[in-house]
Parts: structure tokens; C-alpha cells; sequence
């Protein structure tokens, strides 16, 4: 059965980290709304589909948390010091 609910808890219940989401509309039924709620919750990994590109998407893609950069640039760091200490041990 059919049930009302708010759309923060619409959001908590249906949309979860690494899901595929589609927000679609046009003109003025784009999703702002719940692209935002989105947003708010801090969902994270998740794959975007949208039919025509628009702020919301940009909005979605800029979710990237800046501990995942910084994971990857210690990732990156991390690799070459170790191919500089190999290089240097001439092992």
C-alpha cells in the first residue's frame, strides 16, 4: 500500500550509498528537491543518471568528499616513495 511520506525520508529509505539513481524532468519538473536532499545526506558512490545534464547533475558529481582526493594523492605518494626506495636499495 501506498504510503506519504516526506521527502528526506523518501530519500533515507530508497537512495543508498553506491546506488544507481535516475532524477528526471524537464523544464520545470526537474528534481531540484530531491537531488538537494540527496546532497544533504551525504550519499556516497553513487552512479548518476540524468537524460540531459543540467545543475542538479553537476551538483551530484561535485558530491566527491575531499577524503576520497586526499586518499588517492597519499595512494599516489605512497607509490612513489616506494618506487624511489626501491630504486635507491637497487633491489
Amino acid at each position: 500500500m501506498a504510503r506519504i511520506s516526506s521527502l528526506a525520508e523518501a530519500i533515507r529509505s530508497a537512495v543508498h550509498d553506491g546506488d544507481t539513481v535516475a532524477l528526471e524532468g524537464f523544464t520545470h519538473l526537474i528534481p531540484h528537491a530531491a537531488g538537494h536532499e540527496i546532497i544533504r545526506q551525504g550519499r556516497k558512490w553513487l552512479t548518476v543518471i540524468r537524460m540531459t545534464p543540467d545543475l542538479i547533475y553537476d551538483q551530484l558529481i561535485g558530491m566527491v568528499s575531499i577524503g576520497d582526493l586526499v586518499k588517492n594523492i597519499i595512494a599516489e605518494q605512497q607509490f612513489t616513495i616506494q618506487q624511489l626506495e626501491h630504486y635507491i636499495h637497487g633491489a
